[in-house]
């Protein structure tokens, strides 16, 4: 009969024993070979190291850069190259015209307070003229403004990030709901979203039915892209549906800063509309005030606030300051002229010669700052052409 020790283990021979774990690890999912700042310089989504989260990332290639050009040769693409299907361009592009046409009905507004010799007699018409034009190209730039924020980082090459998360032991594997998968994504890659983050708008919202075995396209992912959709792609978007707004687009202040902004031009045209000539009596105190200094003060007022949002979306936090970067200088330049179409509307209340001349060159030194964040935003859209 055999005999038995027990309490001692059977002899392994160590080479074994290595290939074992060699075997185990061979088929385990490897992580992307690259270190954390690898990935910040090249914009992809990084976790930060509080969040304990095993989502694994899987880039089916690498995703496309921005241009990175020399900034006399995007000057020069300016001139020359004209994507109008970019929504981004379009915002640069009709701010600064609409703004042109500021300027010239700040200089009519003014020359006849400080120089009443160049008054002629179709002034009044050409003032007002000016004023409509460039409120309707305003419109036209608000309501690009909000399809821009809507497909921000929604084409170009897509990226996909795996819908599974792992917290504490590998075992305890969950799927996140739809709804916490979003807002949790959202928060991890861009808390503060601007034209270089990745925030994800593509999705694929995670599945419990699909094994993830399968050789068809994973349904447990979010996928994300680097570059706005263009006008006419598969992608671009004119609205929402309701949980995207309910999950995303409440959430994403460029959103909520063009909303606030194409509202804000509409209220601003329709003071230029009472101020046209023959339109309203404004030699009626109240209808003065109500009717063309109050919608006026207040399309100020919201593009105020839609220019400070619109800042604070390229900083690191509400309050620390961006002023090396070009993206930072579009909202604060707007700050300015939204601070300057406020100050027209407003100073007029005052009722005296003093505060009309400086309203009117309120309106212009308004109307260069507004020309100034419009072009500047016209270069930063020059680095999506692909």
């Amino acid at each position: 009969m055999e005999s038995r020790t027990y309490g001692q283990r059977p002899a392994t021979s160590r080479s074994s024993f290595d290939d074992s774990v060699d075997r185990r690890h061979s088929s385990l999912t490897k992580w992307p070979d690259m270190s954390v700042e690898e990935g910040l310089r090249d914009g992809r989504p990084m976790r930060s190291p509080g969040v304990h989260s095993t989502a694994e990332l899987f880039y089916e290639a690498q995703p496309p850069k921005q241009q990175a050009t020399h900034p006399l040769q995007r000057i020069k693409q300016m001139c020359t190259r004209f994507p109008w299907r970019d929504m981004s361009w379009m915002v640069g592009v009709t701010f600064t015209i609409g703004s042109a046409f500021f300027i010239v009905n700040g200089f009519f507004l003014l020359l006849p307070l400080t120089n009443p010799s160049t008054t002629f007699d179709s002034e009044l018409y050409w003032t007002g003229t000016t004023g409509i034009i460039g409120g309707i190209i305003f419109i036209l730039g608000g309501f690009a403004g909000v399809l821009e924020a809507l497909n921000l980082n929604r084409g170009g090459q897509v990226t996909v990030i795996e819908g599974i998360t792992v917290d504490g032991d590998t075992s305890d594997m969950e799927f996140k709901s739809d709804e916490e998968a979003v807002r949790q994504n959202n928060k991890l890659v861009a808390p503060f979203r601007d034209s270089t983050m990745d925030l994800p708008l593509r999705q694929n919202l995670p599945s419990r039915t699909n094994s993830p075995n399968s050789s068809a396209p994973n349904p447990n992912s979010i996928t994300t892209a680097t570059l706005p959709a263009l006008y006419g792609s598969s992608a671009f978007i004119f609205w929402p549906n309701t949980p995207q707004l309910r999950t995303i687009f409440f959430r994403d202040l460029c959103f909520i800063a063009a909303i606030i902004q194409s509202i804000g031009t509409f209220i601003f045209m329709l003071a230029i509309i009472t101020a046209f000539p023959g339109v309203l009596d404004l030699t009626n105190v109240t209808v003065f005030y109500l009717a063309n200094l109050l919608p006026a003060t207040l399309g100020g007022v919201l593009f105020i606030t839609a220019s400070v949002l619109q800042m604070i979306t390229t900083q690191p936090n509400w309050y620390t300051p961006r002023p090396l970067s070009v993206e930072w200088h579009v909202g604060f330049w707007n700050v300015i002229g939204s601070i300057g179409f406020t100050l027209a509307g407003a100073l007029f209340y005052l009722g005296t010669t003093a505060g009309s001349i400086q309203a009117s060159g309120a309106s212009l030194w308004g109307s260069f700052a507004f020309m100034t964040g419009g072009l500047l935003q016209w270069y930063v859209s020059m680095k999506n052409c692909r």
